[in-house]
C-alpha cells in the first residue's frame, strides 16, 4: 500500500500562528534619549510566532495501512505455503501475462513431433482411472504430432494427430481463471482447468470434477529449441515427460 506525506505547503497550513504587537517607546522619551545619547533605543520589530501542532493524522493513517498490508502479506504467504504443499503451481505473473507474452506465443506456435518419453505413461493413466485397453493403446504410441496455436490473443489451442486418432482439445485462456470442460476422452469425466503463464512456461492446473486426488499439473516449456511437455500427479507421485522437436 502506498503512504502519503504532507507537502510543505500543507504542513504550514495545519499550524496556527499567534502574533504579538511590539510596543514603540513614547515619542518624548525617544526624543530625550536622542538628545542625551545621540542614539535611538533599539527596537525589536520581529514578530514572535506561537506554533500549535495538531495530531499527525497522516502518520496514524499510515500505521493502519501498514497493519492491513502486513496482514494481507501474511495471508498470501500462508496461501503460497498451502499451494506448495499440495503441489499446485501459482500464477505469479503480473496481470497473468509476462511482459514478452507476444514473443512467447510466437515461439510456441507451430507443429511439434514427439521424439522421446520419460516416465511410465501406463502407471500414470492407471492412477487416473483409465482402462487397461486404453492404457495399452497409449503406451504403443511411439510418436505423435501436435499443433499449437493462438487463434486469439492469449488463447491457447492444442490439436494432436497420431496413428490412432486425432484430438482437438478445447481452447484455454491463459489468464489464471478456472473453467470446466469435457476434456478427458479416456474416462469421460469433466475436468476443471486453470491455465496461466509461469516463467515463460504454459501451465495447466487440472482436476477431475468430484475427484480431488486426481489433481494434475501440466507444463509446457521450450528448452534449447525443443518443446518439453510434462504432466504430473503430485499426490500420486506419477508422471511422464514428452520431448518434441
Amino acid at each position: 500500500s502506498s503512504s502519503s506525506s504532507s507537502s510543505p505547503s500543507s504542513s504550514s497550513s495545519s499550524h496556527s500562528h499567534h502574533q504579538y504587537q511590539s510596543h514603540q517607546p513614547k515619542k518624548e522619551n525617544f526624543n530625550k534619549e536622542t538628545q542625551n545619547g545621540g542614539k535611538s533605543p533599539s527596537v525589536n520589530n520581529s514578530t514572535p510566532k506561537l506554533t500549535v501542532t495538531k495530531p499527525n493524522e497522516t502518520h496514524q493513517t499510515n500505521l493502519v495501512q501498514t497493519e492491513i498490508k502486513n496482514k494481507n502479506d501474511g495471508n498470501d504467504e500462508n496461501k503460497n505455503e498451502e499451494n506448495e504443499k499440495n503441489g499446485n503451481h501459482v500464477n505469479e505473473e503480473k496481470d497473468g501475462l509476462p511482459d514478452n507474452v507476444e514473443e512467447l506465443m510466437q515461439a510456441y506456435s507451430g507443429k511439434w513431433r514427439m521424439v522421446s518419453r520419460e516416465g511410465d505413461i501406463q502407471e500414470f493413466l492407471s492412477a487416473n482411472g483409465v482402462s487397461f485397453v486404453k492404457r495399452k493403446i497409449a503406451a504403443s504410441l511411439t510418436t505423435y504430432t501436435v499443433d499449437y496455436s493462438f487463434p486469439e490473443f492469449n488463447v491457447f489451442s492444442v490439436k494432436i494427430k497420431s496413428s490412432i486418432q486425432n484430438v482437438e482439445k478445447p481452447n484455454v485462456v491463459l489468464d489464471g481463471k478456472t473453467i470446466t470442460i469435457d476434456e478427458n476422452l479416456a474416462t469421460g469425466d469433466k475436468m476443471e482447468i486453470t491455465g496461466f503463464w509461469e516463467n515463460g512456461k504454459i501451465v495447466y492446473n487440472k482436476n477431475f470434477v468430484g475427484k480431488p486426488d486426481s489433481f494434475q499439473v501440466e507444463t509446457r516449456s521450450i528448452v534449447d529449441g525443443k518443446l518439453v511437455a510434462e504432466i504430473r500427479c503430485p499426490r500420486k507421485n506419477v508422471y511422464y515427460i514428452d520431448t518434441l522437436v
